[in-house]
């Protein structure tokens, strides 16, 4: 049986800037990749998918960061960047 975690996946968008990357790299990368299929279904996030689609699996991080930057309204640049430094004024509102 499969655990609803639909409260925490709708929990975790209230945190913002720096509480949210603490929040989001406490996660497993399963719950990352679970939050981001419930988040974007037509995303392509889970590892079948992505090696159908690219040849290679998402990275805890890049998940990570992609997780981040939905949740902020950043768009993803497929690049490892501070976000918070860049974009912190943005997020921390």
């Amino acid at each position: 049986m499969k655990t609803d975690f639909s409260d925490w996946k709708s929990q975790i968008t209230e945190y913002k800037g720096q509480d949210l990357l603490n929040r989001i790299q406490q996660l497993r990368r399963e719950q990352v990749i679970e939050w981001l299929e419930w988040n974007d279904h037509n995303g392509v996030y889970n590892d079948e998918d992505s090696m159908g689609e690219f040849d290679r699996i998402i990275t805890t991080k890049e998940g990570q960061l992609i997780m981040f930057c939905q949740i902020s309204g950043l768009s993803y640049s497929g690049e490892e960047i501070d976000y918070i430094r860049q974009y912190g004024k943005e997020i921390a509102s």
